[in-house]
């Protein structure tokens, strides 16, 4: 015969330091996902912009 622990047990006996980290973790992979939705957003259009000064540059018009 064991001694058996379940989730719902973990989880009454850390209280309220258990619960905040929890809250706590769930909120920085909300903002992880955020972020990297993003930069990735951001970054985009980044290839099309390069070939754009290159294109640019090559030419000589500075100015542009």
């Amino acid at each position: 015969m064991g001694f058996q622990v379940g989730v719902k047990d973990i989880l009454v006996s850390g209280g309220v330091t258990l619960f905040f980290l929890i809250a706590l973790s769930v909120y920085s992979l909300a903002l992880i996902w955020e972020r990297w939705r993003f930069y990735a957003k951001s970054l985009g259009g980044l290839p099309a912009f390069i070939e754009k000064v290159r294109g640019v540059m090559a030419s000589g018009n500075l100015n542009e």
